[in-house]
């Protein structure tokens, strides 16, 4: 990844805690309410850590929502949500 590239992902927020479980909870909580909004039929497309891959495929099965996944590097994925189809 270029250094550009690498200063675009940095963390724009420092957490007061440097467990990362921490960092993986507010990433999955936050996803979660994201998908939970998502209008029928919307894609939402996001950068998600690779630790919440399980979590993730989790919130999508309970939440009825599509989701194509890509790996970007070890650490990163890149994930579409595909909101629930109207009925």
């Amino acid at each position: 990844m270029s250094d550009e590239r690498e200063h675009y992902y940095e963390k724009v927020l420092e957490f007061d805690s440097d467990d990362p479980e921490f960092t993986r909870g507010f990433e999955a909580g936050w996803l979660w309410n994201n998908i939970e909004d998502m209008a029928k039929g919307e894609e939402w497309c996001q950068m998600v850590h690779a630790s919440n891959t399980e979590m993730v495929m989790r919130m999508c099965v309970v939440q009825d929502v599509g989701f194509t996944a890509g790996e970007i590097n070890d650490d990163w994925m890149h994930v579409c949500f595909t909101g629930r189809k109207p009925e």
